[in-house]
């Protein structure tokens, strides 16, 4: 097949005569942080599946393995051979749809920055103690937890459209994402634990620089859980904003926003179960409906702004047809600037105790 241009003498060719292929790496890189060798990997064709196995080799070695050549079908999994330890593999590339990388193991040394990722990333290993542990990836793809495992993620997901592939992020029941740098979603599926704990607050796009902001739609199903922890004062919100949706199926205080969850320029919010979201010292229940805005873009301080901002009471997410639910109470309703809300309240009761403005 194709073979690719180094500038190195070092090339070798490895020929397997099989479609399921497993190898074990050791280093590829000397003890010299300043030089970087990376592998690239090449499927030929009717190779459909490649398991890459680290070893057990000395501190600050590593591979750097560039999965951008594969093409969609192809499948990498990333494993350990038992008794190794973390930090053998720094991946590289942008990966194309329809490629699928699975990670069972925290192998990753430096982490995997991808811009214009369109693949399958998919977890499936890591502990409490050890997660598996990403920098980020961004673009058009899909990033799935399995049941049962940790993921990590410490710079900001920016999940969007990109080259038509709409991205997903799934989070399966028993299974938790902490995302330290916060996360863009266009959509998501949380049947298990998503904690937010960071965000990017110097960015020059006022949707980046938030920690949680839905473009498109995110399902909370029943048994979900979601900790937002990043608490500074000016950017701590969780946004739903212009055409996005999130619908709660979690049960009573199993949502825990940050100080309030804010509707923005048309975000929707659907309550398909009692008073699944708590913010606030005293366990309240809060919601800001403002436009999101940069009032100093120089310093990118972000300020408010008039608004109008949808709340649904019982939408089924996959029919759209109305649902009965249990009574849900906001405490506190904050219209910002003479801001709009629409309410559907489909037959269900709810309480506001404060309406602010």
């Amino acid at each position: 097949g194709r073979i690719p241009a180094v500038s190195s003498d070092n090339m070798y060719n490895i020929t397997i005569a099989e479609n399921d292929l497993s190898f074990t790496m050791n280093s590829a890189q000397p003890f010299d942080s300043s030089v970087v060798v990376t592998s690239a990997i090449f499927f030929d064709e009717g190779v459909s599946k490649l398991t890459i196995y680290g070893s057990n080799t000395s501190s600050g070695a590593r591979n750097d393995i560039n999965l951008s050549n594969l093409t969609s079908g192809a499948e990498v999994v990333i494993d350990a051979v038992s008794g190794t330890q973390a930090g053998k593999f720094d991946l590289a590339g942008n990966v194309q749809a329809g490629v699928n990388i699975i990670l069972k193991t925290n192998l990753l040394r430096g982490g995997w920055n991808s811009s214009g990722f369109s693949g399958n990333l998919i977890i499936d290993g890591g502990t409490a103690a050890a997660p598996i542990t990403i920098a980020r990836v961004s673009g058009g793809g899909s990033v799935t937890v399995k049941s049962g495992s940790y993921f990590c993620s410490t710079s900001r997901m920016n999940m969007q459209t990109r080259n038509g592939v709409q991205s997903l992020v799934t989070v399966e029941s028993g299974a938790r994402y902490e995302a330290k740098g916060g996360i863009k979603f266009y959509k998501g599926d949380i049947y298990g634990d998503l904690i937010i704990s960071g965000a990017s607050p110097d960015s020059e796009n006022v949707s980046d620089a938030l920690s949680f902001y839905v473009q498109n739609k995110v399902v909370f199903r029943a048994g979900s859980t979601f900790n937002f922890t990043y608490t500074k004062a000016d950017k701590s919100r969780p946004v739903i904003s212009g055409s996005g949706i999130v619908y709660s199926y979690a049960a009573e205080r199993a949502l825990a926003w940050g100080q309030t969850l804010q509707l923005a320029s048309g975000g929707t919010l659907v309550l398909n179960s009692k008073n699944a979201f708590a913010t606030g010292d005293k366990n309240e229940q809060n919601l800001f409906v403002s436009a999101y805005v940069y009032s100093d873009t120089t310093n990118h301080i972000i300020g408010d702004g008039k608004t109008t901002g949808n709340l649904k009471i019982g939408v089924d997410e996959a029919t759209g047809q109305a649902i009965s639910v249990e009574k849900n109470t906001i405490d506190n309703l904050t219209l910002y600037a003479d801001s709009t809300i629409n309410l559907w309240l489909n037959g269900n009761e709810l309480e506001i105790v404060n309406l602010l403005k």
